[in-house]
This record gives structure tokens, C-alpha cells and sequence, in this order.
């Protein structure tokens, strides 16, 4: 608290590295005004997790945007401070604001009509933004506003399907990362001409099993091994098509198949014949570890045996052979 008030102003600006701050030091720093670090000690305050709100109020008036700015993107700003601030006659103000997890939903939703679009691409990306206001923004005349309505979850599907068939590289983008979006749009992205969208498609976790087969031999320059790859380690996909990435002619997505978590015999079989020697390497030990760890649990995964078929009195040699 002394240190706050100290006549120093170096003493004082170094106090803000300081964490661990006690409230009322923080309300002192607050006032701080005629020293060379006066606005950083200021936004300093205004960022701080244990600002008392009546410092936060105080500094929600103050005359520089940045201090302003971070008052709004604290977390423990008050919404009725928040709500003042929404009005605020600097962009970047209002941005934190239509940011802010405890923006009241009426200062969203006006928020949304805001005249610059990083406000409004906020707005858009609010989880508690309802889907009414979705609908509005989805007919923004700006492309990243509408690109941000597709990855929202709470947007409806008429109208996701709808920004598919504007037909925007940006916007096909978003959503191939929505996670709510239908599987047939799912599938349809996972063919789209843009590898990054297809990329997105791939570790979307509502993929559609329907995107796999597309997905398993995809070319893309950048993204093509990558997305292979990714294909190579889910969980679900189908041995016929990991038995395909087994031949891949990546290293990176053979070594995806060969160390996935979900053990594929027939695609392992494949890799113990890989030209690489890291590859069969990897195999055997995937399959070694396996069989080390739970024997009964390992034929019960891979070869997909139900769940009502009781493995537990077979003795281990005759398990191994049944894999074999």
C-alpha cells in the first residue's frame, strides 16, 4: 500500500508486475496521472482480476481508450459497467465489450446493429448470442460477420445451408468448423476445392462417417497429408480405409496408422511388410503393447467382437491365434 503512494514513480510503475497487489494499493494506482507511466499503470489496474468494482467504474470514465478498453475486457467488470461501456465512442471499447462473457443480452443484441464490423464479428461469435440475432447478422455485408454466424452453434441450419450456397471461401471456412452442422453439409465441405476448408472438415468432431472415404485420399498441396493423417487416427474410421492410408505413400500417414490409439490388425499387417523399418517398427510395438496391456480387451477392439460374447475363459495362446 505505502509503495503505491511512493514519491518515485519508477517504484510505482513497478508495482505492476506485481500480481499479488492488495485492493486498496490497486484503487491508489488508479488515480495515478501526472508521471510518464501514468496510462500503463492505469490500464495495468484496469486489467487486473481483483480491481475493486468501484476502480473498475472509476477507470470506465477514464480519458484513455486502451484503460477504457481493458476495463471492458476484464472479467470481473460488472455488466451494468459493461452496459455503459457498450456505448462507448471507440471501436475497440465496444469490441471487448460485445466480447465480455457477462455482457447483458440486451447490450448484445444492440451490439449487433454496431457500426463497425469487428463489433458486430464479436457479437457473432458470442456463445450466448440467440439465434434471431444469428438469422440478422447471417445478411451482413460483411463476409467475416456472416463467416463467424456459420461456426456459431446456435445458428439455424436454414440458415447455415444458406451461407454454404453463397458460395464464399471464407464464410465455407467457418463452417467446416461448426459442430453443429448438418452431416450432409459436413460431407458436402469435405470435397470443397479449398484444402483448408476440407482440413477443418477433418478435425471437426461431428464429422460424418459418410467424409472418411474423401477425406482417406485427399491431394491437397498443403493439407493433402495432413488431412490423410488425421483421417489415419480417429477412432471410427473403417479398416478398409486404414488399410488403404497403410500403403499411403506419406511416412507421416503410414506412422498415423501404425501408432493410432484404436488398434487395426489388418492395417498393422500391412505396416510389418512397410519398406521403412521405423514404420514396422512401430507396428510391432503397437501391436506388442496391446496384447501386453489387456489381451482379452485388445481381440475384443480390433476384431470387433460384441460385448455379449464372453472372452474371459479363453486362454491367452488361443486368443492370439484368433487374431491371427
Amino acid at each position: 500500500m505505502l509503495l503505491s503512494r511512493d514519491e518515485d514513480e519508477g517504484v510505482r510503475w513497478r508495482l505492476i508486475g506485481n500480481r499479488a497487489l492488495p485492493k486498496d494499493a490497486l484503487a491508489v494506482l488508479a488515480t495515478e496521472r501526472d508521471s510518464a507511466w501514468a496510462t500503463t499503470i492505469r490500464e495495468f489496474v484496469a486489467k487486473h482480476r481483483l480491481a475493486p468494482q468501484d476502480t473498475l467504474r472509476l477507470l470506465s470514465n477514464d480519458p484513455c481508450d486502451d484503460v477504457r478498453a481493458a476495463v471492458a475486457g476484464n472479467r470481473a467488470t460488472h455488466p451494468s459497467v459493461l452496459d455503459v461501456l457498450a456505448r462507448d465512442n471507440k471501436e475497440k471499447v465496444r469490441y471487448q465489450v460485445a466480447l465480455h462473457a457477462h455482457t447483458p443480452l440486451p447490450t448484445l443484441v444492440a451490439l449487433a446493429t454496431d457500426g463497425h464490423s469487428w463489433v458486430r464479428i464479436a457479437v457473432a461469435q458470442h456463445r450466448r448470442t440467440p439465434a434471431d440475432v444469428l438469422e440478422r447478422l447471417s445478411h451482413d455485408v460483411s463476409e467475416n460477420v456472416r463467416a463467424w454466424v456459420g461456426e456459431h452453434r446456435s445458428a439455424p441450419v436454414d440458415v447455415l445451408w444458406r451461407l454454404y450456397e453463397e458460395n464464399a471461401e471464407g464464410v465455407r471456412y467457418r463452417l467446416a468448423k461448426n459442430v453443429k452442422a448438418p452431416a450432409d453439409l459436413l460431407t458436402l465441405l469435405s470435397h470443397d476445392e479449398d484444402e483448408d476448408v476440407r482440413w477443418n472438415v477433418v478435425n471437426n468432431r461431428a464429422l460424418p462417417d459418410e467424409a472418411l472415404p474423401a477425406l482417406a485420399t485427399d491431394q491437397g498441396r498443403r493439407r493433402g497429408q495432413d488431412i490423410r493423417s488425421a483421417v489415419a487416427l480417429l477412432d471410427r474410421t473403417p479398416s478398409s480405409v486404414l488399410q488403404t492410408l497403410a500403403t499411403d505413400t506419406s511416412w507421416n500417414v503410414r506412422s498415423s496408422v501404425a501408432t493410432r490409439r484404436k488398434v487395426d490388425l489388418p492395417s498393422l499387417s500391412v505396416l510389418l511388410h512397410d519398406d521403412d523399418a521405423q514404420i514396422r517398427a512401430a507396428a510391432q510395438s503397437t501391436i506388442e503393447t496391446a496384447m501386453t496391456e489387456d489381451i482379452e480387451a485388445f481381440v475384443r477392439e480390433s476384431q470387433d467382437v460384441p460385448l455379449d460374447v464372453d472372452l474371459s475363459g479363453f486362454p491367452r495362446e488361443v486368443l492370439l491365434q484368433y487374431l491371427y
